[in-house]
């Protein structure tokens, strides 16, 4: 009975080594795959998550005619501009016996590094009403790697959209008048028409523009809507 030759076998041995890279290159291709879709489906997973907090909470949002000038004192307050957000809302949940909390907080959403130096989405909480929602608090990570976030405002009574809303009981209307806005430089003169109060009230619409950054630095934007049911300031007396 004939047997194989040496060239024969050392074909073989050829065949069955280029076969094995083949299929080692197409198993590390496939799992390379499935890694990048499964990081792309967590990315979106992430902004649709971060969109849908934002609204809910958002739309949470209050302010009351109730003041307490006493020990702690607190107000609630209204601070909306281009690229942040801070307001009193409802919805805090309690979640340890006898805390001193209620169901009103501080919440606010902004743009920050991270402690890896990412760009990211941050929300910050505080679990009771205070005298400035800028101010204080616990901030976390929303959203990772997010290159741009503005807000807007829909004005009901006006029918239009604004860029900044301020509702803030310690800031007087009418912070400026037109002819020293007008004195003014351009930068200067846009921060003071930002940071000018409304009337003492909520707009009707937050619209809430985000943009990640996705895969292989492609970016993509993401758009929602909170609508606040009451605009106008609770009364509780």
């Amino acid at each position: 009975m004939r047997g194989f030759t040496l060239i024969e076998v050392m074909i073989a041995i050829l065949l069955l080594g280029m076969m094995s890279v083949l299929i080692m290159a197409s198993i590390n291709s496939s799992s390379h795959a499935k890694d990048d879709v499964e990081h792309l489906s967590q990315r979106f997973q992430e902004a649709r998550q971060a969109i849908a907090r934002m609204s809910r909470e958002i739309s949470m949002a209050y302010l009351s005619k109730n003041m307490s000038a006493s020990e702690p004192p607190y107000i609630t307050q209204f601070k909306g501009k281009k690229n942040s957000l801070f307001f009193s809302a409802l919805g805090h949940v309690v979640q340890q016996k006898d805390a001193k909390e209620s169901d009103e907080q501080v919440l606010g959403f902004y743009l920050a590094n991270d402690k890896e130096g990412r760009q990211s989405l941050m929300r910050r909480v505080h679990p009771n009403l205070n005298v400035d929602v800028e101010k204080g608090g616990r901030a976390q990570v929303l959203c990772t790697n997010v290159t741009a976030l503005e807000f807007s405002y829909f004005d009901n009574r006006l029918k239009k959209w604004e860029e900044s809303w301020i509702a803030d009981p310690t800031i007087p209307l009418g912070l400026a008048a037109p002819e020293r806005k007008a004195e003014k430089k351009e930068g200067e003169a846009q921060l003071e028409i930002e940071n000018t109060p409304k009337p003492w009230r909520l707009p009707g619409v937050v619209r809430i523009t985000m943009t990640v950054l996705m895969e292989e630095g492609n970016e993509m934007k993401w758009v929602g809507e909170a609508e606040i049911p009451v605009q106008e300031p609770l009364d509780l007396n």
